[in-house]
């Protein structure tokens, strides 16, 4: 029983030591109206941890996180006009962070 126990406790631990230590970022793209409309965009989270802190800078710091940043980007592109020789897109794109 507590070797059942310890073995689920150390594959669980393991499983969200890479979830949450891993770098992840989460992409999409789409194409709509037989593909005369192309959606994509990310979304992308950015952390600093310091595993290190001298004496003198804890009174700066309330926790170990240094740097916490939240990016994403929305694009969209638009086929107005497609021929053989003559191509018209519109693009609009929006970042935030």
């Amino acid at each position: 029983m507590k070797k059942k126990l310890l073995s689920t406790a150390t594959i669980l631990a393991t499983v969200l030591l890479i979830v949450f230590c891993t770098h992840h970022s989460s992409l999409a793209a789409t194409k709509l109206m037989d593909g005369k409309v192309i959606i994509s965009g990310f979304l992308k989270e950015t952390a600093f941890i310091r595993t290190t802190m001298w004496d003198r800078e804890e009174r700066f710091h309330d926790s170990d996180l240094d740097f916490l940043q939240t990016s994403g980007l929305f694009e969209v592109l638009y086929a107005l006009k497609e021929d053989p020789d003559f191509t018209i897109n519109l693009f609009c794109g929006f970042k935030f962070w």
